[in-house]
């Protein structure tokens, strides 16, 4: 499993957000390893496909979120937030 963000975004700074739980913050790192959900850089994960993918597509380009939407084998989940939703 994989949670993949751009890399205008810090990891350590999406990881602090208080929407992620902190037991689940627990088993999140920075590589693939089993058993582990990692968070990665949509530049680091090409070729690499994993059953279940998080894609948070905020200020993702065109191209970043074609390789992030082409990772997922079986599940692939858009993570968008408030201000994305709304209507302007």
């Amino acid at each position: 499993m994989a949670i993949l963000v751009p890399r205008k975004i810090r990891k350590r700074n999406f990881l602090n957000m208080e929407a992620i739980p902190s037991h689940v913050q627990k088993v999140i790192g920075d590589k693939i390893e089993g058993g582990n959900i990692s968070l990665m850089y949509v530049d680091e994960v090409k070729g690499i496909e994993f059953d279940r993918v998080f894609v948070v597509p905020r200020k993702m380009s065109k191209n970043e979120k074609y390789i992030a939407y082409t990772r997922a084998l079986s599940n692939l989940i858009i993570v968008v937030d408030e201000d994305q939703r709304r209507p302007k």
